[in-house]
């Protein structure tokens, strides 16, 4: 029910008002209706752009905003579910594969890898870009990162898994001359959390 037709409606329940189209009772309620009918629009899209799963424009930048996401290269849709995903971990969340998932849709490429120590340990796999990017990246990812364990993040371009892959002999990975410290401190891309 649009404004003009509840104030007539709650005008006619009292008995005092004829309301018959004609009298200055009803120009006085269009005109409240005019005024009305653009504040409910405003009320309108305020409560669309106040949910994640209805917001379009501004509901979704200031979220954004204040989780570090970045909407470019992105659909409404891509942008509320990873809003969604974002809000929505919990302790029983701690499973590689949530984490592939959340990472994912957060933009960020990381591979988990097993590692014989109670730690987590990931390589971070995104573009590299600039130390500021890959702290920025690194502040995201802490903030869902289980409290009792601590965590590597590898932001390095040479990781075991990837030597692994390689199925490089050892003599064609030694003639690269790094010891094992200078492999493990590449280019100082290790951030422990």
């Amino acid at each position: 029910m649009n404004a003009l037709d509840s104030m007539k409606k709650a005008l006619r329940s009292t008995g005092l008002y004829a309301l018959t189209g004609e009298t200055l009772a009803d120009r006085e309620l269009d005109a409240y209706a005019a005024g009305l009918h653009g504040l409910a629009e405003q009320v309108e899209a305020l409560r669309k752009e106040s949910f994640v799963p209805t917001a379009e424009r501004e509901g979704l930048m200031q979220r954004e905003a204040q989780f570090g996401l970045s909407a470019v290269g992105k659909t409404v849709q891509e942008r509320r579910d990873a809003l969604l995903l974002y809000g929505a971990v919990t302790s029983n969340n701690n499973t590689p594969a949530f984490y592939n998932r959340f990472f994912t849709s957060l933009g960020l490429s990381m591979e988990l890898v097993e590692d014989a120590e109670q730690r987590i340990y990931w390589n971070d796999r995104s573009e590299q870009g600039e130390p500021a990017e890959r702290m920025a990246r690194a502040r995201r990812v802490q903030n869902f990162l289980p409290a009792h364990l601590p965590a590597i993040l590898d932001f390095r371009t040479i990781f075991w898994n990837t030597i692994d892959r390689a199925e490089r002999t050892f003599q064609e990975m030694d003639a690269a001359g790094l010891d094992w410290d200078a492999i493990d401190r590449y280019q100082d891309l290790l951030l422990e959390l």
